[in-house]
């Protein structure tokens, strides 16, 4: 019985190490990927462009990340696209981008995305 207790507290032990081990090294359960952590919320979307917004859910400061914004006609065809920058984000903070559109004038684009492409 003594073994079975021993071995069952070893058990526990390194559950408990592993649990603890991977709360600490994934920021405490938050997922640190940066295309993951970066919420984007798309403003203004136009012939003239994209304006929106980053909010940063990750447990670190972002120094820098690219965004790119495209846009589509009513087909889904791309019309224009326009990689954009945000810079210096504290979590828990926003940040805000701009994009022009260059491509459009007959005011074709009906819809906009936007992605986060890279960053650290």
């Amino acid at each position: 019985m003594k073994k079975l207790t021993i071995f069952v507290l070893a058990i526990v032990s390194i559950c408990l190490f592993l649990y603890l081990f991977f709360q600490i090294n994934d920021g405490g359960g938050k997922n640190n990927d940066i295309k993951t952590c970066l919420n984007i919320t798309i403003n203004v979307c136009g012939s003239d462009g994209v304006k929106g917004s980053v909010v940063n859910n990750c447990s670190s400061k972002i120094t820098i990340a690219e965004i790119q914004t495209v846009g589509y006609d009513s087909t889904g065809v791309v019309i224009d696209q326009d990689p954009e920058y945000v810079e210096n984000i504290k979590p828990g903070e926003h940040g805000y981008f701009e994009s022009l559109f260059f491509e459009d004038f007959n005011n074709y684009i009906k819809y906009c995305t936007a992605e986060i492409t890279r960053g650290y």
